[in-house]
């Protein structure tokens, strides 16, 4: 006797299968919306000229970035990485040790540009041949080259400066050793790494609850206040508030803040030690070492 559950399956319908991704088709539509968005525009003039004016679109087309970025992805862990080109570009700034190799960081250098043709097999020689053309372009000043450095941001330069020191440091031991086969990546960022400035160190031994007596002292000299006499609060107001942007500030000045993010081994910690303190002080600027005597008489 039929229970019908046969047939009850059999009108089923089946399963729906995920459709997948066409990357031609991604890549090709990517193309043309990166053609038509640069069409007519001289990048590399518009570069040197007005860096700041330049969109994202026209950066990464300038920087030779693909127009798919899932290409780059997939080309880098051709290179013995599980990180895609994004997570690549952040530890060369914050964790060069992560570069494990010196294919890596000839990558970082070239601005992780996706070398034409290449597959597994002939990888690391590609992005070898990517390098020497990056060496040229720097070695001859091309204006090309002059117009991808007035476009990286602050965060690639310091990637690409940290991937240099990490491949002169893997070169130097190669030559040394004949090979790179047991040499840890940690180990070669500590011999490269730069040290701690004085300052934050000292500031970092005290005591959590002492670190926030530390901070800027302003002078106010003579000649400032004469100059601002009708109005000096409210350009001291002002001033403040510029020495004081925060982090991510689209403004040209460089607050403390941001400023802070500059100093090495301090990341964010140094920003909340750094408090302002007024100076009943007004020397003339003239006397460079006013300032040091009212700081330190007995001298």
């Amino acid at each position: 006797m039929s229970t019908g559950s046969a047939e009850q399956s059999s009108d089923q319908p089946p399963p729906r299968r995920r459709p997948g991704v066409d990357h031609d088709y991604q890549r090709r539509i990517r193309q043309e919306a990166r053609d038509r968005a640069i069409e007519s525009i001289d990048l590399v003039a518009k570069a040197l000229t007005a860096p700041d004016s330049l969109t994202q679109v026209e950066k990464l087309a300038l920087l030779g970035r693909a127009v798919y970025l899932r290409d780059e992805d997939v080309f880098v862990r051709t290179l013995g990485t599980r990180q895609n080109v994004m997570a690549l570009q952040a530890d060369a700034r914050d964790r060069p040790y992560m570069l494990t190799s010196p294919a890596l960081c000839k990558l970082v250098i070239c601005d992780c540009r996706l070398p034409p043709g290449t597959n597994a097999e002939d990888a690391e020689a590609a992005v070898d041949a990517l390098y020497a053309a990056q060496l040229r372009l720097e070695g001859e000043d091309a204006p090309l080259e002059r117009a991808r450095e007035a476009v990286r941001s602050d965060d690639q330069r310091l990637g690409r400066h940290n991937a240099r020191n990490m491949l002169r440091e893997y070169e130097r031991v190669a030559a040394e050793r004949g090979s790179l086969e047991g040499v840890e990546p940690q180990a070669v960022w500590s011999a490269v790494a730069p040290r701690r400035p004085e300052f934050v160190a000292f500031i970092f031994k005290q005591p959590l609850k002492d670190r926030y007596k530390y901070g800027f002292a302003f002078y106010r000299t003579k000649e400032v206040a004469e100059h601002h006499a009708a109005n000096f609060d409210r350009a001291w107001k002002n001033w403040l508030e510029l020495f004081r942007l925060p982090l991510g500030s689209s403004s040209s000045f460089d607050g403390y803040q941001r400023a802070a993010l500059g100093v090495y081994d301090s990341q964010h910690k140094l920003v909340g030690c750094m408090q302002e303190e007024w100076v009943d002080f007004e020397g003339s600027e003239n006397d460079p070492s006013a300032i040091r005597r009212y700081s330190h008489p007995q001298n």
